[in-house]
């Protein structure tokens, strides 16, 4: 019928968590800083380690965190623990400190950005598939989904990839493939939507048409400067309100479109392309 939009398959949007629809401010982020800290130094101390060496322990564990932001592969928090009482030959309580680690993190749970929650709303009212696909390093992939719940949008979403989960981690394109997998949308007709050049890259080499996502980045200072990354669907977003009015005009141009022939939406490699 003329004038009404029957897509042949199914179109999906994908996010990332951190800094695109959750995010904390500084002296927030700092707080969580050091409540962690103190469950894990306070656990090494219990675990019978003198305090010079538990710090010593929890600044490796810390770095490990650094680090494992820019691997493709992230450990478990639970696996970090353990390495972490191996490392020391101590009996650390897994049990107990994974508890109030979790406990810390909803007690001082991140905001929803503005506009998030009534954006995919708006999405998923028009048969758009949602899923979140994230790299977490020091949050259980237990206590990230309960903040969720929290924030009222895991409803919303139709599938959610973890890196703790399998250990797999952006930029690797298999965490977008099992999210979309689950979603059954075809990675050409799936948006993703990240703050930083890694979720660029892995989203095109998944596939699928990126999004780079500004509404926090005074949150996240580092999240501003060159993007070193493919080029992204029309201009930056920086508010979240826009997303939907955005998906439905792509979405409107590529209903339709002969199998195989080019999108003029379809992002190219384009050196210093913002």
């Amino acid at each position: 019928m003329r004038g009404t939009e029957r897509p042949a398959l199914p179109t999906g949007l994908l996010t990332d968590l951190w800094y695109t629809l959750v995010y904390y401010r500084p002296e927030d982020r700092r707080a969580q800083g050091r409540a962690r800290a103190a469950i894990v130094r306070t656990a090494l101390l219990d675990a019978g380690l003198d305090r010079a060496r538990a710090d010593r322990a929890f600044r490796r564990l810390e770095r490990r965190w650094r680090q494992y932001g820019q691997q493709v592969r992230t450990p478990s928090l639970e696996s970090q623990l353990r390495r972490l009482a191996r490392e020391e030959r101590s009996r650390l309580d897994l049990a107990g400190t994974l508890r109030e680690l979790d406990a810390v993190l909803l007690a001082r749970p991140p905001r929803l950005a503005p506009g998030a929650g009534e954006a995919l709303a708006q999405l998923r009212d028009d048969g758009v598939r949602l899923g979140l696909v994230s790299n977490i390093v020091a949050e259980s992939g237990r206590a990230t989904r309960a903040v969720l719940d929290h924030l009222g949008v895991r409803p919303l979403f139709h599938a959610i990839a973890l890196s703790a989960d399998d250990g797999k981690a952006k930029p690797d394109p298999s965490p977008y493939h099992r999210c979309l997998r689950e979603l059954r949308v075809p990675a050409s007709r799936a948006w993703y939507v990240g703050d930083l050049p890694m979720d660029a890259i892995g989203a095109v080499a998944a596939g699928l048409r990126p999004v780079r996502y500004l509404g926090l980045a005074r949150y996240e200072p580092h999240a501003i400067g060159r993007w070193n990354a493919p080029r992204t669907v029309g201009g930056p977003l920086r508010r979240w309100v826009d997303l939907p009015g955005r998906f439905r005009r792509w979405r409107r141009v590529e209903v339709g479109r002969a199998p195989g022939r080019r999108s003029r939406h379809l992002p190219a490699r384009r050196r210093g392309a913002a």
